[in-house]
């Protein structure tokens, strides 16, 4: 069977693992700027190996087995995943925390990872220049390659694309990604020795949902701002927490606060697998980061700070050779931990079944997850369905206004 039957049934995660691995190079990504990257297999390259389906986290993934394979962590909780320790704080580097989505802390950590050795390159993402409102996975090789890629990206990013350089190329690499893109390599890594050799460590960026490349599109059009006209695009940084910035070709500028944008009108556009997505908080990756949703830091934090989780020893390892003098860190109870990350857990985790359930009421597929998830309750159906209702009915009133096109 041809991996393409996973994007049929809306279970592609767009991550680029099938690409990467494929023996034959049969299998080919190309950018959409609506729906983001589409697959395609050449039927006379195709061997028929399997190994594509393999690596493919789309339609399952088996937490249990992967953690028990890559994680050593002596602590295991059902909102956070296993872990060894928890920690908050940011970059001690100024001008990479203000750059930075929340604190810098994974920037810094590459930086400073490069320049001591811990690593030879990291995979990770900036925007197209040639093309603003698409990313751009790459291996960075320099301080400044890894400074361009500083900030979120709120768009389908194909960055496990990158495991064939990195296959090929001498030394290890650190990579950087979202949870589904953890979850690739983890597959991957399974399949193939040589890449479990080459990462030296993974680190994941916390994610409560991603949008396809239409709700960027209606964004910058709800503003008046034609996306053919966009010469440069940021999704974060200038401070916490942050916001949309353009650059036109003529040279203005736009921006607007993250709290004005990214509202129930851009979460109308969250891709479809990305609504059954069970891992908010990287549960496979070494460490895991992201933002402090802390009232300690929301109310008064106007440069951005991380929390935390180390999950392996070779995320130990990473933070004990460059972390103090890269980071400022202080430990962090899990408790505070799932407090911080509370609206994405539920999302992800408390409506899960709820969600899949009426996904395969409508006659989609769901993911199967090997993870102890909790029983859905009434309230979690009347959620995930006002969700469900909700984001429909702000996409038809786009479609209606022309915000679409």
């Amino acid at each position: 069977m041809s991996i393409l039957w996973v994007p049929e049934a809306g279970l592609c995660v767009q991550c680029g693992t099938c690409a990467a691995v494929c023996p034959s190079s049969a299998i080919t990504m190309a950018w959409d700027g609506r729906q983001g990257y589409e697959l395609a297999v050449a039927p006379d390259l195709c061997s028929d190996c399997g190994l594509c389906q393999q690596v493919c986290p789309g339609p399952s993934v088996d937490f249990g087995q992967l953690a028990g394979r890559f994680l050593d962590g002596d602590k295991d909780d059902a909102r956070l995943g296993r872990y060894r320790s928890c920690h908050v704080g940011h970059a001690r580097d100024d001008g990479i925390r203000w750059d930075a989505a929340s604190g810098g802390v994974v920037t810094a950590l590459l930086v400073a990872g490069l320049q001591e050795s811990f690593f030879d390159g990291a995979v990770v993402t900036r925007m197209r220049a040639e093309s603003p409102l698409e990313p751009m996975p790459i291996v960075a090789t320099t301080e400044e390659e890894i400074r361009a890629a500083t900030g979120s990206k709120y768009c389908p990013v194909p960055a496990n694309l990158t495991l064939r350089e990195v296959l090929d190329r001498d030394g290890s690499v650190a990579v950087v990604g979202l949870p589904c893109h953890i979850h690739g390599l983890r597959l991957a890594q399974t399949k193939i020795p040589k890449l479990r050799e080459k990462v030296a460590v993974c680190i994941s960026l916390f994610c409560g949902l991603n949008m396809s490349p239409l709700g960027t599109r209606v964004a910058l059009r709800r503003r008046g701002i034609p996306p053919e006209e966009v010469a440069e695009l940021r999704y974060r940084g200038d401070g916490w927490p942050g916001g949309l910035q353009a650059r036109l070709r003529d040279g203005q500028t736009y921006r607007e606060g993250l709290y004005s944008y990214f509202g129930d009108s851009f979460a109308a556009y969250e891709m479809a697998r990305c609504t059954l997505c069970s891992d908010a908080l990287g549960e496979l990756a070494d460490l895991s980061c992201g933002d402090a949703w802390l009232p300690e830091y929301t109310e008064s934090d106007d440069r951005g700070t991380s929390v935390v989780l180390v999950r392996s020893r070779p995320g130990e390892d990473l933070l004990a050779a460059v972390g103090q003098a890269a980071l400022d860190l202080a430990p962090l109870s899990a408790a505070k931990v799932a407090q911080s990350q509370g609206n994405a857990i539920r999302w992800k985790k408390d409506w899960l079944q709820a969600k899949a359930s009426l996904a395969r009421l409508s006659g989609r597929q769901a993911p199967t997850y090997e993870q102890d998830l909790p029983a859905p309750r009434p309230v979690d159906y009347a959620g995930a369905s006002a969700q469900v209702v909700t984001r429909a009915l702000r996409r038809q009133w786009h479609r209606v206004r022309g915000f679409q096109a």
